[in-house]
């Protein structure tokens, strides 16, 4: 395990990922008004801790079609069958890719799953400010991934604060125990 002693903008394909995301979040606050508007319309959404917290295993499947490290990985697929074939298989939550550029995943993904599953789904992606965990309310989205290591010292509790706030649950990926105990 590598220590980290002071956190530091992510380098690579996660900081390249990142920066794009802090544009398709800057785009989202031209929307504010209609995310909040779909956010207060949303009625009760299936509690995606509460599914994960099994006296058995819990599973929590992925809907994903590409990764920058793997390329394609399903092709033409159809998010909604996939995410039906998991539930019908026992698991308890869905985590629907949504980052475009990178994992070929959408908005659009998240809401047919919604639609077409019974459990909660996640909406997985780089969430690097508030606004995008009020697009994954206004989605109807269970949850949200935050990932710690995207995130600043400062933005990581204002992030974990909004998504509290929207009545989310989050999912919170960390690589190492400071960055668990921030």
């Amino acid at each position: 395990m590598q220590a980290f002693s002071r956190w530091t903008d992510p380098v690579g394909t996660l900081g390249i990922i990142c920066q794009e995301a802090l544009v398709r979040a800057t785009t989202l606050e031209t929307r504010r008004e209609e995310l909040e508007f779909k956010a207060s319309q949303v009625t009760r959404v299936a509690s995606m801790s509460r599914a994960l917290r099994q006296p058995t295993v819990a599973l929590l499947a992925e809907v994903k079609r590409r990764s920058p490290s793997k390329g394609m990985i399903a092709e033409g697929l159809d998010a909604v069958a996939q995410a039906r074939a998991y539930a019908s298989a026992g698991a308890a939550a869905i985590s629907i890719l949504t980052e475009p550029a990178h994992f070929g995943g959408s908005a659009r993904d998240l809401l047919a799953v919604r639609d077409g599953v019974a459990i909660p789904v996640l909406k997985k992606d780089f969430h690097v400010r508030p606004i995008q965990l009020l697009e994954a309310k206004a989605l109807g989205a269970s949850a949200a991934l935050i990932i710690a290591r995207a995130l600043s010292p400062d933005w990581l509790p204002e992030m974990m604060s909004a998504g509290r706030r929207l009545g989310l649950d989050l999912l919170v990926e960390v690589r190492d125990e400071e960055e668990l105990d921030r």
